[in-house]
């Protein structure tokens, strides 16, 4: 029995889930189910396994309805590239408040038949009303929240004490480490809140794919509010910094014009009021500027915040110059003027603990929905529906086109998956969460869709700052994400290359890529707006070298993108406190309202107090941080293709283009077991402070969106 209780992989059966639930939670036959509140009371340990379970039923379902329609089918299936077009059919967004271009869940022809199986499919498994379950699960209440969870008066230390036991407890969702209980290395003290590691998070946390070289412009204006504030050190500090080109900033000064929101208004959204008290969420679009040291032989390579503005409020320039001055926005500066300043008690500096919980919030925001859930998720669901309608089969073989065979592997799992977060995830989880209303979220989202750009990795490192060539200078010593992902890239690249001389020689002629009518379909699908409708891939693709680019890219996206900015969020995002979805206070729109920020006035702004905000923010890291099975990384994939084309007997012949498959894929997997020894490298290398970064190792990268 011992054993038995002492199970760590012991998983729960369904049946034990529903009768934790019992019988409160049911599916209505009408509209009514929409407006159902949820449990009033629940236990953390039985929230964690019900959300846990039911979300996976929602991944299951979808994925039966897929294997059904054929569209993901668990048993191989050849079409034609005319049937595939009548199966893969796009389904755009009639306006701002829809999803992007996806996949039709019901073909036309389906939906206007007399008799429409697929429809019929589709509305008896109610994926609305089940989905609708997953919101209501989370309770208002959690059984002994006030005494052994955080509560509405609870402390920052009372929380972190908190996050301490229930790790120590070892019960739901608090069964691996987080962030909250990092300690620094000399003085053995918690230290999740300080500088060092509020700036690593955004080098190696879930979102590390958006900090940049400031521009000019920005310099001028954050040199500009010290000058106007009479803080003569930093500007000091700015101008040595410009000069040696060490100024980096997490702009989110575009928030308000995305999600389009007035510059006077302030971000705000409210539960429509089903689940019971209201309250009023609070979003910001801050500025943070950075400096990365470059030398010094205590400081090279440490990120260091400088300043903040709390929520960037100008309004449109009236001429085509912007301003240099923040008139209408506070900004704030750090004390501590470097890293090894000691003067300064980090843990006491509410104010700044503020300032920086706000550019939290905002990346919270730009990462779960435009990095993760738009760049990787959605951006690749085009690919795969365009990729499905383009690429035909050979007349003769009755083979299929070898850039359909080579994107195929890495499209595992992911339409489905999709379809589940479009009908669960955003609208059950992430729109009760977020300081912005449903409306402005979709647009939010409809514009990270639209501004994404198939950039090759050394080059958009290259233009945020990180120089391909200079990432083993000292600078960069902590850059492990940039470190990783541009190795990662020129492996991938590699193999790509390989792969299109093995299957597609006489892509080396400049003139046949251009001629080869399948790819420039795929292209239109992707571009048109009666498809994808993405403006910034290729209308044309034309050359070899440009091809390698794009194909690389698309594998990229599915497989050591998505696995970097999903697989972290449960280290850093379960201590929902180190970066809240949302603020529960109104921004300070004054420099004395922020200066005079106590600990009373942080932790109200904090969802502290609310049982199920912190439930739902908790839960959304730990169900999407599901450990990548075996069968299912990277490594696996290239030992998968090189098995696949090997003849089944020792003498049996070997074609000349399996030879060349099976050498490709050969030195894939060779690249990627040399890379394995790159990261840890890369992590003996970075400071002591710094959280080792290993989501890129290739055992537990994804070849696919498979989460």
């Amino acid at each position: 029995m011992k054993a038995f209780h002492g199970a760590k992989q012991f998983g729960f059966q369904f049946g034990v889930t529903e009768s934790l639930l019992d019988g409160k939670i049911k599916l209505a036959d009408d509209l009514e189910f929409l407006y159902r509140k949820p449990l009033k009371k629940g236990t953390l340990k039985g929230t964690t396994v019900a959300a846990t379970e039911f979300y996976k039923r929602v991944i299951e379902r979808s994925a039966a309805y897929y294997d059904i329609a054929n569209y993901e089918p668990s048993i191989p299936q050849t079409y034609s590239v005319e049937q595939r077009c009548k199966l893969y059919q796009w389904k755009l967004p009639r306006s701002t408040q829809d999803f992007s271009p996806h996949l039709s869940e019901i073909p036309k022809e389906d939906q206007t038949a007399t008799e429409q199986p697929l429809e019929a499919i589709f509305n008896s498994m109610r994926f609305l009303k089940t989905a609708v379950i997953l919101g209501q699960i989370f309770p208002e209440q959690i059984e002994g929240w006030l005494n052994n969870a955080p509560g509405r008066n609870a402390t920052i230390a009372e929380v972190e004490d908190q996050n301490v036991k229930l790790r120590a407890s070892n019960v739901g969702i608090y069964t691996k480490p987080n962030i909250g209980e990092r300690r620094d290395s000399v003085r053995k003290e918690l230290d999740w809140f300080t500088d060092s590691v509020f700036a690593q998070q955004h080098l190696t946390g879930p979102n590390p794919a958006t900090l940049t070289k400031a521009s000019q412009l920005w310099i001028d204006r954050f040199v500009c509010a010290a000058e106007d504030a009479g803080n003569v050190a930093m500007v000091e500090v700015l101008k040595d910094a410009q000069k040696l080109e060490e100024l980096y900033i997490q702009d989110y000064s575009d928030f308000r014009t995305s999600a389009g929101v007035a510059w006077n208004r302030d971000f705000e959204a409210q539960d429509p009021g089903r689940w019971g008290k209201r309250e009023t969420r609070y979003g910001c679009a801050p500025v943070c500027l950075f400096r990365l040291y470059s030398s010094g032989e205590k400081l090279v390579g440490k990120l260091h915040p400088l300043s903040i503005v709390l929520d960037y409020r100008e309004s449109p320039p009236t001429n085509k110059t912007p301003p240099r001055h923040i008139r209408n926005s506070v900004v704030t500066f750090n004390k501590r003027l470097n890293p090894l300043d000691s003067t300064v008690n980090q843990r006491e500096d509410w104010p700044w603990r503020y300032a920086k919980t706000c550019v939290q919030s905002a990346d919270w925001t730009r990462h779960e929905v435009a990095v993760h859930l738009v760049h990787t998720h959605f951006i690749e669901e085009a690919v795969i529906v365009a990729a499905h309608r383009s690429f035909g089969t050979d007349k003769k073989t009755g083979q299929e086109h070898h850039i359909y065979r080579l994107l195929k592997p890495h499209w595992l799992k992911t339409l489905s998956l999709n379809a589940a977060a479009r009908s669960t995830l955003v609208p059950q989880v992430v729109v009760p969460l977020v300081g912005m209303t449903a409306e402005q979220l979709m647009k939010f989202a409809a514009k990270a869709y639209d501004n994404f750009k198939f950039t090759p990795v050394p080059e958009d490192l290259r233009a945020r700052g990180f120089i391909p060539e200079q990432l083993d200078q000292l600078k960069y010593k902590n850059c492990a994400y940039a470190r990783n992902i541009n190795t990662l890239w020129g492996i991938l690249h590699n193999f790509v290359s390989t792969y299109l001389d093995a299957t597609m020689p006489h892509y080396r002629n400049p003139l046949t890529v251009g001629r080869d009518n399948d790819i420039q379909k795929w292209c239109w699908e992707m571009t048109n707006s009666k498809g994808g409708g993405l403006k910034h891939f290729p209308k044309k693709i034309t050359t070899r070298e440009q091809l390698v680019d794009i194909l690389t890219m698309c594998i990229h996206i599915a497989s050591p993108q998505h696995t970097a900015v999903n697989y972290l969020q449960e280290f850093y995002q379960v201590f929902v406190i180190n970066k809240p979805p949302a603020l529960y206070t109104p921004i300070p729109t004054s420099l004395k309202d922020w200066s005079e920020i106590r600990e009373k006035a942080f932790t109200n702004a904090l969802p502290i107090h609310l049982p199920r905000t912190w439930l739902l923010a908790s839960h959304i890291p730990h169900l999407l941080n599901m450990t990548v099975a075996s069968e299912q990384n990277l490594i696996n994939y290239a030992r998968s293709l090189y098995i696949s084309h090997k003849p089944p007997g020792e003498n049996d012949q070997v074609t000349a283009e399996d030879q060349a498959i099976m050498d490709a894929a050969k030195g894939l997997w060779l690249e990627l077991v040399g890379f394995a020894k790159i990261v840890l490298k890369y992590n003996a290398e970075l400071d002591p402070e710094c959280t080792e970064y290993n989501v890129l190792k290739p055992d537990v990268t994804a070849v696919s969106i498979l989460i």
